[in-house]
């Protein structure tokens, strides 16, 4: 196993804004999530759509993070893709890798079809988990109750695939996970 290895920088100037420049020169940025009263949704934003890298989001209780089960929040955006690309890495150590998605018309019947095809083709086994959306049921309400039933270790997803303003107006999947949602998650936009 390779070693991973961490830099620790004390920033000056504007949180949000210094961090999301520093992590403009990394691969991936760890942070825990605003939940934690140390880490504010302002900074967690910025880093995610100011820096072009991937953040994982952490919650305080969490002291390590096993690859024992990923799970991929799939609605084939573009979003999502550049999350799973990103990711990689994290899903061929992965013991197991679910493709979760929402079945409405958002997403095309055969988008989860190809994404397991394409990770088939990266040496990824996978299995597809969609959930049908039924009427009354917001896809972000059925994707964060399923993700919590099937507890996995990580989340992998696009962040923001809907606009910043639209998801702090009306909620939406990545506005919850940044708060709320008591796993990691792997976060790309």
């Amino acid at each position: 196993a390779e070693a991973i290895t961490a830099l620790l920088r004390d920033q000056k100037g504007l949180i949000p804004e210094a961090v999301a420049t520093v992590a403009t020169g990394f691969d991936v940025t760890v942070l825990s999530n605003a939940g934690d009263a140390d880490t504010s949704l302002d900074l967690i934003e910025h880093v995610i759509l100011r820096s072009g890298r991937p953040v994982i989001l952490v919650p305080k209780s969490k002291t390590e993070v096993p690859l024992d089960h990923v799970a991929v929040a799939w609605n084939a955006s573009a979003e999502a893709a550049r999350a799973v690309t990103a990711s990689m890495g994290v899903l061929a150590v992965a013991k197991k890798v679910s493709v979760v998605s929402v079945s409405d018309r958002s997403v095309p019947g055969d988008a989860v079809d190809e994404l397991i095809e394409t990770l088939r083709l990266n040496g990824i086994d996978s299995a597809a988990e969609q959930k049908p959306k039924p009427d009354g049921v917001s896809t972000e309400d059925l994707l964060e109750k399923h993700l919590v039933g099937i507890n996995p270790d990580l989340v992998v997803m696009g962040a923001y695939s809907h606009s910043r303003l639209r998801e702090s107006v009306f909620g939406g999947f990545t506005r919850s996970v940044l708060t709320k949602v008591p796993f990691p998650a792997f976060l790309a936009r």
